[in-house]
């Protein structure tokens, strides 16, 4: 979908407006706003205040035919000018915190990134929930840690991801990260064990602890509407990172997924 790169370019911006004329679209005011939420949470270094989004969908109507205006005003909670002194800082602190562990690779990776984030900042449920947070200030709610993670792994090229979920019921956040036995949980609220190791848990094990996600365990470019994959292409990208459980993103305005989805089922 055409608005992904808009929508990251006005979260790292700041921005507060945005329009975008989008042909084949039938999505909904909900369905923009679930992107702005990837958008923020897949860029750590500028997710400093989640904005109220609202979002206006015209013309309205079979009449128009399949072609939309988007557009999507931003609220922030903080002045401009607090948005980007918190940038700066982080990623001052954020590269400091790198050269001081660049070097490892793989889980070992994980381990230090993770050992980095709280040594830089605490866990504390009233705290703040950005990498800003738990980077600069000392402490951060589980998103704020989250978030400080994912910051912290992208700058040693690991992949990873922030996921949104509830813990026993309430609102709660931590890490998919790509290990060396594949993806694994990571939530560092939970501290390390008694080995001093951060535990990477498989989503049987999240489950048994009480998480649940709200997240996707897998996705695919696939919302492209004028450069859709081949059948052969999603299937590639689909089928060796399926597991037992996984919840699997596809965009309904695609017309490969259309065309895959039986025998993706089956």
């Amino acid at each position: 979908m055409l608005f992904r790169s808009p929508s990251k370019y006005l979260l790292s911006s700041f921005g507060t407006e945005a329009a975008l004329r989008i042909s084949y679209f039938e999505g909904d005011e909900t369905y923009i706003q679930t992107l702005f939420r990837e958008a923020y949470y897949a860029s750590p270094d500028t997710a400093l205040d989640l904005p109220e989004a609202q979002v206006y969908i015209y013309p309205q109507g079979e009449e128009s035919g399949r072609q939309r205006i988007v557009e999507v005003l931003l609220t922030y909670h903080l002045e401009q000018k607090e948005l980007q002194r918190r940038r700066t800082a982080l990623a001052r602190r954020a590269n400091e915190i790198v050269v001081s562990i660049w070097g490892t690779e793989g889980d070992e990776a994980i381990q230090t990134v993770s050992a980095a984030v709280l040594d830089a900042g605490h866990y504390d449920p009233e705290g703040g929930g950005s990498a800003y947070d738990a980077l600069v200030a000392g402490a951060a709610d589980s998103e704020g840690l989250a978030l400080a993670a994912l910051l912290l792994a992208q700058r040693l090229e690991l992949t990873g991801m922030v996921v949104p979920g509830t813990l026993d019921g309430s609102p709660h956040f931590w890490n998919v990260v790509r290990t060396e036995s594949g993806y694994r949980h990571l939530d560092l609220t939970r501290g390390a064990d008694s080995r001093g190791q951060y535990p990477l848990l498989s989503d049987r094990e999240m489950a048994a602890l009480g998480y649940r996600t709200v997240f996707w365990s897998l996705a695919y470019v696939d919302w492209y509407v004028d450069d859709q994959p081949t059948a052969e292409e999603a299937f590639s990208k689909l089928i060796p990172r399926i597991h037992n459980g996984a919840i699997v993103l596809l965009h309904s305005t695609s017309r490969t997924n259309a065309e895959i989805l039986d025998e993706l089922l089956t």
